[in-house]
């Protein structure tokens, strides 16, 4: 696994399948990723692929770790009102 985290952020934008369409591609080949999810992404990602990711970052997380089916050490999720977190 590499060692520096890629820093994808969602911020409500259409074009929800692009961005979790690149969060697969970076999980699957390995890359530690940390994802930042503002509240109007979560609403586009369901309104545009049904996709519903619950409310809290580690909820979101375990979501996607199934859905993705990797390593659970190789995503962090961060919400908007996280202003501490490390890619901030």
């Amino acid at each position: 696994m590499p060692d520096h985290p890629i820093i994808l952020g969602m911020t409500g934008a259409s074009g929800a399948d692009y961005g979790l369409r690149l969060l697969q591609c970076l999980l699957d080949a390995g890359h530690p990723v940390q994802l930042l999810i503002s509240k109007a992404a979560q609403i586009v990602i369901h309104m545009e692929t049904e996709l519903r990711l619950p409310g809290r970052p580690r909820d979101i997380r375990r979501v996607l770790v199934e859905r993705y089916r990797c390593d659970p050490e190789q995503l962090r999720v961060f919400g908007q009102e996280e202003w501490t977190a490390p890619p901030a």
